[in-house]
């Protein structure tokens, strides 16, 4: 029947162009199915789109002979329908020419069709948020932009595509133009279309280009937070990956390493934590760096000293501070750091001072790594 339907497309444009004087070499071309369909569709729809384009017969004709002509020329660039209708009418009448089928039952689902193939159009040519709100009268969030481009981004070289890079623009774009608009996240959007091993796959597809692989180290970076976010296990993390992800690793790639005015008020540091807690559980023959040592590695002393003083004075982070702290005065313990040098950098009150000397002086005396003499 589709056979049947498609002959029939190519034989009624045949027939209307024999019928018109002059278009001898257009009617021989479409016989032989060598007429291109953007240069057939000019033959045989009108320009006056008053009425329901997406029903008139010559439109569909058209449809049918332009899947006629890729069957007769599969290597033929042709391009999308949508990009041959936008080659013949301009943006403000293609929206006219929706609109209309839109209101007619018969052609709805066709007019939505086309309608999500112009925005996605659009945003690959670089068509800001705004102008395609405009347009259409509704906005089109970055959301769905990737839903409309999903199926052109070959997941063999995803970053580097053509429409990963307009889509992210696009989500730029929309950004700045909508401020108070919450919008998802890449790393939100991309796991909604695509399961674990899929977008690690589509990372490690990454070609050579320095943009691409930029692109994606910064998405695994995300990918490995939201895991750990959602409680993710440091044993699926490696195996999804295929390498393993340390505390240290875990520390780095969650960002816990740019902010230390505030690092105990992230909810990603208790994510951290309870990864990091739960890495020494699942690989106890895997040596890891307790906590204070993480902490040490990745920050200046004086930048530690005064995120542990700041988290002492607030009630929602004196108990992780308490507990950094003492860890902190066993690593000194071990290395042998003078009272002096403790009570000058963690003291901050005369009170604190003799609290904090005795404090040190008692973990000193039951240390085993000193003697009286010492």
């Amino acid at each position: 029947d589709n056979e049947e339907r498609v002959a029939l497309g190519g034989d009624k444009l045949l027939a209307a162009v024999k019928a018109v004087p002059g278009l001898d070499d257009v009617a021989a071309s479409l016989k032989n199915k060598q007429l291109a369909p953007k240069e057939a569709f000019k033959f045989f729809v009108l320009d006056d789109v008053a009425d329901n384009l997406f029903a008139n017969p010559q439109f569909k004709n058209w449809l049918n002979y332009a899947t006629e002509f890729r069957k007769a020329n599969p290597h033929a660039n042709t391009g999308s329908v949508i990009d041959m209708l936008a080659a013949h009418y301009t943006d403000d009448v293609l929206v006219r020419i929706i609109k209309i089928a839109k209101k007619d039952p018969a052609t709805q689902i066709r007019a939505a069709y086309f309608e999500d193939a112009l925005v996605g159009k659009w945003v690959k040519d670089g068509q800001t948020p705004a102008y395609i709100s405009s347009m259409f009268g509704r906005q089109v969030t970055p959301e769905e932009a990737f839903k409309l481009l999903k199926y052109d981004m070959r997941t063999d070289n995803f970053f580097g595509s053509r429409e990963y890079s307009a889509w992210l623009s696009y989500d730029n774009f929309f950004k700045s133009e909508n401020p108070n608009v919450p919008v998802k996240s890449l790393v939100d959007i991309l796991t909604t279309h695509y399961d674990d091993q899929k977008l690690v796959e589509i990372i490690k597809a990454v070609q050579t280009n320095r943009l691409s692989k930029l692109r994606a180290a910064n998405f695994e970076k995300s990918l490995i937070a939201k895991w750990m976010e959602n409680e993710k296990t440091s044993t699926y993390i490696s195996n999804t990956l295929g390498r393993e992800v340390t505390p240290d690793d875990a520390f780095t790639l969650l960002s816990l390493n740019k902010d230390v005015d505030n690092l105990f008020t992230h909810s990603e540091y208790d994510t951290w934590l309870k990864y990091a807690i739960s890495f020494k559980k699942e690989n106890p023959n895997v040596e890891a760096d307790p906590v204070i040592e993480t902490l040490m590695l990745n920050f200046r002393d004086d930048a530690l000293f005064e995120l542990i003083k700041k988290a002492e004075m607030t009630p929602a982070t004196e108990k992780k501070a308490a507990f950094i702290k003492n860890a902190l005065l066993d690593e000194w313990v071990e290395t042998k750091v003078p009272p002096a040098y403790v009570i000058n950098k963690l003291a901050t009150s005369e009170q604190d001072r003799k609290k904090l000397l005795k404090t040190y002086l008692d973990k000193i005396y039951s240390s085993p790594l000193f003697t009286a003499k010492d």
